[in-house]
C-alpha cells in the first residue's frame, strides 16, 4: 500500500497496512501520505419525531455543507451498532423489601428478553493537501504579506485544515449534534485519553475501549495496529473472524434516510461509508467521459456508417445521456458536487459459524430495503476491509460517481433514541443508573431519565383510564433506587395508598383525618413567606393587597413573633385592618376553611415517602386548596437538603395554574432544582394547562413530557401541537395501546415505551379500586409492616 522499499521490501505487519502518522494536535492525525484526519461523534434527527418535511430538510442542509468540499477531501461516517448494557446497576438503596423486589422482578423480564442494541455516529474528515508544485504555483499567482513571517508547509496546511473543517463543523453543528474526539483528562486516574485513539482502534479491531494519550503520540500506526491480521476471504483481526459485505447496487432513486432500517437490525456491525470529494471540473471531466459513451450508443455504428435518414434510436442509451447532462447541470448551478462513493458492512464474531450466521441476516434486511443488491466480499475482503479505515483513499475505489444530494440521502442522519445510560443530572452521584427501563419497539430498549442536565421538572398528560396513576406509582417506587432519595406525591383517589404503605406514610386531606395545619407556627424564623402567605389568602379571598394591607399585615405578624399562640386566629386578633379581618375569617376555626388552616401545630409527619391524598380537599374548591398545597410545598422545600427528591403532584397543581401565581410557580420551580428537587406533574387534559396562563413556564421549565394514549388526539391536534408536537407525534399518541404504551417526548426526540408491567408490581403500583384498597387497609391494620407478604399470598404470587 505505502513504499516501504527503502526500509525493507515486505509488509510485515498490520501497522504496515495503516495509514495513521502521529497526532499533532488535539483530535488531529498527520497521516503517513501527507493528509490531515479529524473525527467527531454525532446525532442525527429523531426518527420518532421527525416529519417527512424535517427528514427532507436535514438533507438539504447537509448536502448544502458537503457540496463545498472538494478534491482533497474525503469523509468516513460510521455506524456503530453495539451491544447496550444490561441491566440498571444492582447496587441501589431501595428502603423497602418491596421496592427491591419490585426491580428484581424488572431484571429478570429485562435480562430474559435477549440482547439489546444502540447506535453511535462518528464523521471523520480528510484533508490531502496540494502538491508542493502547486503551493509554489499559488505564491506565485497571488500577492503574499512580505513581513509577515512565513510558515513552513506543515503549518500552513494544517491552519488551512483547521479553518476549513471550522466552516464545515460550524453547518453541520446547527442541526446535528457534533462532539469532537479528541484528548479527555481522567481526574481519577490523572491522565489523559484519548477518544480519537479508542475510535481508531475500534475502526480496526472492533474493540472500544479508553486509550491512554502516549506521552510521545508518534507513529500511531504501531501504537493501535499491534494485533494480528491473517488475510483471507475472512480475514482474521485479532483473533475475530471478519465478514465484509459491500453494497454495489442501488435503486434508481433515493430518499432521505434510506438506510434508516439497520438502526433495528438485532447485531452488533460496523456500517461505514467512505465519500472521497471531486472538484467541479474533475467531476465534469468524470461525468463527460461516461457522457459521450453512452451517446455513442444512441445511434448505431452501422447507422451513423450508412448515414441512415430515420435511424432507429436507443431510448436507454438516450435516457443515460439525458442524467448526465443534468449532473453536469446540477454542478455549474452549484446545487451539488460529486464524488466516488463506496458503502461497506463489517462484521465480526469469534466463531465462524455464528458469523456466518450474522452474516446471512444482514445480507437478507439489506436486501429487503428497496431491493439493495450487496455481497459478500471473499477475494477483495482485505481491500474493502481497508477501504473503511479513516483517511484510507486508495483501496476498494468505486467508478461510478455519486451527487451530495444522493450522499446526504445515504448517510445515517437518524437515529433512534434510546435515553441515557445514566441520569446526566450533576447533582447524583456519578455514573447513577436512569430511573427505569422501559421496552420499545425494534432491538433498541429504553432507559428512562427525566432529567435533561440538572432539569427533571416534567409534565404527564392523559385521560381517565389511560394508566397515568400507574406510570406515577412506577416512577416513585424505582426512584426509590437513589441513595439519600425523599420522595413525596400528592394523590387523587388513594393510587399510591399502597405503595405508600411499602415504609412510607399517608395522609388524607380534607376529610378530618389530618388535623388543622399551622401555616404561621414559624413565623418568628420564616417571617417573610407568612407575610407572603397572608397576602396569597387575600387574594384568594378576592381582596386587591395595597401598601396599606402590606403594613397592616406586617404589624400584626410582627406583633406574633413574641406570642406563645401562632395560629391564623390569633393573626384575625392581633390585626387592625377591618377589610382583612373579613378576608382571614373564612380561614379561622369561624370559617369554612378554619378546620384546615388554624392550627397550633402539625399533627403529621414526613418518611423518606410521604404521600398526601388531596381528592376531597380538590373538591373544595380554589380557596381551600390552594392556601394548603401552598403551605405543604413550603414545608417540603425546608425539608430539601440538597439529596435527591421527587414531588408527584396528580392534578393537584391545576390549582395554581392562574395569573396570580405565575410568578410564584415559576420561582418555586427554579428553587426546587437548585435544590436537586424535581416535580412531576399530571393531569387528565391538556387544555388545564394551554388555559392556565402560565403554559410558556410550564415548557420553559419541565423539559420531559409523557403523553398518554388517546383516541382523541387527532381531534385535539391544536392542542398538542401548542406542546410541540407535529403530526407523526399525535398519530404515534393516537395509536397507542391504553394502560400499557406511553409517548416519552425530550429535547426534540420522543419514543414509545412499554412499561412491562408484571403482576407482581401491578400489585403495589396499579391498585386504585375501592375494594382493593380497603383490602389493604384491613392488612395494614392487622399485620402491620408484614401486610404486603399476605398481600403477595392473595395475589398467587410467592415471595422469598
Amino acid at each position: 500500500m505505502y513504499k516501504l522499499k527503502h526500509f525493507r521490501d515486505d509488509i510485515e505487519g498490520m501497522s504496515d497496512l495503516l495509514n495513521w502518522g502521529a497526532l499533532i494536535d488535539d483530535g488531529i492525525i498527520l497521516n503517513k501520505d501527507g493528509s490531515f484526519t479529524a473525527a467527531y461523534e454525532f446525532t442525527g434527527i429523531d426518527v420518532a419525531s421527525s416529519s417527512n418535511l424535517d427528514r427532507n430538510d436535514i438533507c438539504i442542509r447537509v448536502n448544502h455543507a458537503l457540496r463545498e468540499l472538494g478534491t482533497g477531501w474525503m469523509v468516513h461516517v460510521d455506524a456503530i451498532r453495539q451491544q447496550s448494557s444490561q441491566y440498571i446497576d444492582t447496587q441501589a438503596h431501595f428502603s423497602h423489601p418491596v421496592m427491591a423486589l419490585i426491580d428484581d422482578a424488572r431484571r429478570l423480564f429485562f435480562e430474559g428478553q435477549g440482547n439489546k442494541f444502540q447506535s453511535r455516529y462518528i464523521l471523520a474528515v480528510t484533508y490531502m493537501p496540494p502538491s508542493p508544485r502547486l503551493n509554489k504555483l499559488n505564491d506565485l499567482m497571488f500577492e503574499q504579506d512580505k513581513t509577515a513571517p512565513k510558515d513552513d508547509v506543515l503549518t500552513k496546511n494544517l491552519s488551512r485544515f483547521t479553518q476549513s473543517l471550522q466552516n464545515l463543523i460550524s453547518r453541520l453543528n446547527s442541526y446535528l449534534s457534533i462532539t469532537r474526539l479528541g484528548a479527555v483528562y481522567d481526574k481519577a486516574a490523572d491522565c489523559y485519553y484519548d477518544t480519537m485513539l479508542s475510535y481508531l482502534n475500534f475502526t480496526v479491531t472492533g474493540h472500544w475501549h479508553p486509550i491512554r494519550l502516549p506521552p510521545c503520540p508518534m507513529a500511531i500506526d504501531s501504537y493501535i495496529g499491534c494485533c494480528d491480521f491473517l488475510p483471507d476471504f475472512t480475514p482474521n483481526i485479532d483473533n475475530r473472524f471478519t465478514s465484509v459485505i459491500s453494497i454495489d447496487g442501488f435503486p434508481p432513486q433515493s430518499h432521505p434516510q434510506f438506510f434508516a432500517s439497520l438502526d433495528d437490525m438485532a447485531c452488533e456491525y460496523r456500517w461505514s461509508t467512505r465519500f472521497i470529494f471531486l472538484d467541479d471540473i474533475s467531476a465534469h471531466k468524470h461525468l463527460d467521459n461516461e457522457r459521450k459513451k453512452w451517446k455513442q450508443k444512441v445511434i448505431s455504428f452501422k447507422d451513423k456508417l450508412l448515414n441512415t435518414n430515420d435511424p432507429a434510436r436507443d431510448e436507454a442509451a438516450a435516457s443515460m445521456v439525458a442524467q448526465y447532462e443534468y449532473a453536469q447541470t446540477a454542478i455549474n448551478k452549484g446545487e451539488v458536487s460529486y464524488g466516488q462513493y463506496s458503502t461497506t458492512i463489517i462484521l465480526r464474531h469469534d466463531n465462524i459459524d455464528t458469523l456466518n450466521a450474522m452474516t446471512a441476516y444482514v445480507t437478507k434486511c439489506l436486501r429487503h430495503i428497496s431491493g439493495l443488491h450487496c455481497r459478500v466480499e471473499t477475494v477483495n475482503a482485505t481491500d474493502a476491509f481497508l477501504s473503511t479505515l479513516p483517511s484510507d483513499s486508495v483501496c476498494n475505489i468505486r467508478k461510478p460517481l455519486l451527487s451530495t444530494e444522493n450522499l446526504a440521502d445515504l448517510l445515517p442522519l437518524n437515529h433512534i433514541w434510546t435515553g441515557n445510560e445514566h441520569c446526566p443530572c450533576p447533582f447524583y452521584p456519578p455514573q447513577s443508573p436512569p430511573v427505569l427501563y422501559a421496552s420499545a419497539k425494534g432491538s433498541s430498549a429504553f432507559r428512562l431519565n427525566l432529567h435533561v442536565d440538572d432539569v427533571g421538572h416534567t409534565l404527564i398528560f392523559g385521560p381517565t383510564g389511560s394508566g397515568k396513576s400507574t406510570l406515577l406509582a412506577l416512577l416513585a417506587a424505582q426512584y426509590d433506587r437513589y441513595q439519600g432519595m425523599t420522595i413525596y406525591a400528592f394523590d387523587k383517589k388513594c393510587s399510591l395508598f399502597t405503595l405508600s404503605q411499602c415504609g412510607g406514610q399517608h395522609h388524607d386531606i380534607g376529610n378530618g383525618a389530618v388535623s388543622s395545619f399551622a401555616p404561621l407556627a414559624e413565623v418568628d424564623t420564616d417571617f417573610e413567606w407568612c407575610n407572603d402567605y397572608i397576602e396569597t389568602l387575600l387574594t384568594l379571598q378576592g381582596v386587591i393587597v395595597t401598601p396599606r394591607h402590606r403594613q397592616a399585615i406586617y404589624d400584626a405578624l410582627n406583633q406574633m413573633r413574641t406570642s406563645d399562640i401562632k395560629t391564623l386566629s390569633e393573626f384575625h386578633t392581633q390585626v387592625q385592618d377591618t377589610e382583612i379581618k373579613e378576608a382571614i375569617a373564612y380561614y379561622t376555626i369561624m370559617g369554612a376553611g378554619g378546620d384546615l388552616l388554624d392550627g397550633e401545630t402539625n399533627a403529621f409527619g414526613f418518611a423518606s415517602f410521604t404521600v398526601f391524598e388531596i381528592d376531597t380537599l380538590m373538591k373544595r374548591g380554589e380557596k381551600d386548596a390552594a392556601p394548603v398545597l401552598m403551605y405543604l410545598f413550603r414545608q417540603i422545600e425546608q425539608r430539601l437538603t440538597g439529596s435527591p427528591a421527587v414531588i408527584f403532584i396528580d392534578e393537584g397543581w391545576t390549582i395554581l395554574m392562574n395569573s396570580d401565581f405565575k410568578a410564584k410557580l415559576k420561582e418555586w420551580l427554579l428553587e426546587l432544582r437548585k435544590l436537586n428537587c424535581i416535580v412531576v406533574f399530571a393531569t387528565q387534559m391538556l387544555s388545564a394547562a394551554i388555559d392556565s396562563g402560565i403554559l410558556d413556564v410550564l415548557i420553559e421549565s419541565c423539559p420531559t413530557h409523557i403523553f398518554l394514549p388517546n383516541k382523541k388526539a387527532q381531534q385535539l391536534s391544536a392542542t398538542y401541537e401548542a406542546f410541540g408536537l407535529n403530526h407523526k407525534h399525535i398519530q404515534t399518541i393516537k395509536n397507542a395501546v391504553k394502560k400499557r404504551e406511553y409517548v416519552v417526548v425530550q429535547d426534540n426526540t420522543s419514543r414509545l415505551i412499554d412499561l412491562s408491567l408484571d403482576a407482581l408490581a401491578l400489585a403495589f403500583v396499579g391498585v386504585s379500586d375501592k375494594p382493593s384498597i380497603e383490602r389493604v387497609k384491613h392488612l395494614v391494620e392487622h399485620y402491620g409492616e408484614d401486610w404486603y407478604l399476605h398481600w403477595l399470598n392473595e395475589k398467587g404470587l410467592q415471595f422469598e
